[in-house]
This record gives structure tokens, sequence and C-alpha cells, in this order.
């Protein structure tokens, strides 16, 4: 693997208005689909259709002939236009990776280590806040990643703004989130590339540390 992402700038403050149009807009979301779901439960915007009811959007998710998925353009971006899940279209390749990805995160594994795991390192930060924590990173983000790194051999997470927990967040922002912000799109595709296997790179270094 790459080293760190480089620094980049930070990342841009919205303004009143935008901080208040994403306020006002979460608000609004759970009584608009409500709405929708009784007035129009499938309905167009530009080249997106939405599918509002359960029963609706399961039926779109048995028919992979005839619906895409949305995830490629950003997706490529990310792995560096490597096949993932996410964004294959055909059943048995898909299948054949999801298989793929159960041999590196067992399903048994998720209730019997990783859960637990994670709960009592929550525990941990809750108890090392001395009641104040901050949610998003001390809470949910560091435990989580803390424990998926012990289980996947890929190391700790380092502190600062190159951590791997940081560029992952960045990079799922980016793919499930994308604003468009230019200051996204360029962290996005630094920490993206810093992350993809270096065999080169790691030669280098296996030498440097004198192995063959």
């Amino acid at each position: 693997m790459s080293a760190d992402a480089p620094d980049l700038a930070p990342r841009p403050t919205p303004g009143f208005f935008a901080r208040l149009n994403g306020v006002v807009l979460r608000a609004a979301l759970p009584r608009f689909f409500a709405f929708a779901r009784v007035v129009r439960p499938i309905w167009r915007a530009g080249d997106v259709y939405v599918a509002t009811r359960s029963d609706d959007v399961r039926q779109i998710l048995l028919e992979p002939h005839l619906f895409a998925t949305p995830y490629r353009q950003n997706l490529d971006i990310v792995v560096g236009d490597e096949p993932f899940f996410l964004a294959i279209d055909d059943p048995l390749a898909h299948d054949a990776a999801t298989g793929a990805l159960r041999k590196a995160v067992r399903p048994g594994d998720v209730a019997t280590r990783l859960a637990p795991a994670i709960e009592r390192a929550a525990a941990d930060a809750v108890t090392a806040g001395k009641g104040r924590i901050e949610v998003v990173d001390a809470l949910a983000r560091r435990p989580v990643f803390e424990v998926f790194t012990a289980y996947l051999g890929v190391g700790a997470p380092a502190a600062g703004d190159g951590d791997l927990s940081t560029s992952a967040g960045l990079l799922f922002e980016f793919q499930f989130a994308d604003d468009g912000s230019p200051w996204l799109h360029a962290q996005a595709r630094a920490r993206a590339a810093a992350a993809r296997p270096d065999p080169a790179g790691d030669r280098r270094a296996a030498r440097r540390r004198g192995r063959p």
C-alpha cells in the first residue's frame, strides 16, 4: 500500500443558507416520502427514478437486467477501475465478488466476534469520555475501525487527518453523498490513490527492512 493521502486544503465551511437548507431538507424528507408513497409512489427527478414503497424497491433489486447500478462512476475512482460488487450488474459475477468478500469477513463472525468487540470498544470510549464524548468519531467511527483493522490485519488507524478512518469516511461520502464539491472530489481522488496496493513500493519498503 502506498503512503498516506497527501494533506489537502481543509473542507470549505458552508455558508449560513447552505447549512439552513441542509437542516430543512433533512427534517422534511421523512414527511415528503410519506406523502409520495400515497400520492406518487414512483417519481422521476431528471435521469433518476425514485421508488418510495418497499415492494417496489424489492422488485427493482430482483431485476438487475433492467435496473443498472448507479454507483459505477464514483466507484471506478475509489477502486481504480477494479470490479467491485456494488458496481457489478451481472448476477453471477456479483455473487462471485460477494463470495470473495465473505471469505475475508465471515458471516458467522459478525454476531460472535465483531459486534461484541465493537460494543466493548464503544463502552470503553464512553468510560474514557467521563461524561463527554464526540459521537461520530470517538463513539461510532473509531471503535469500528479499531476492531475491523485488527480483524483484517491491516494495522490500527493512525491519528490525524491522514488516518484510515478519516479517508474511509470521505470515500464513503464521495460514493453515497456526492454533492459535486470540487473539494470532496479532490480528496476522494487523492485518498483513493493512496490506499491502493503499490507492489513496487511494498518491495522497496521490504528491501529497506532487510527482507527479500
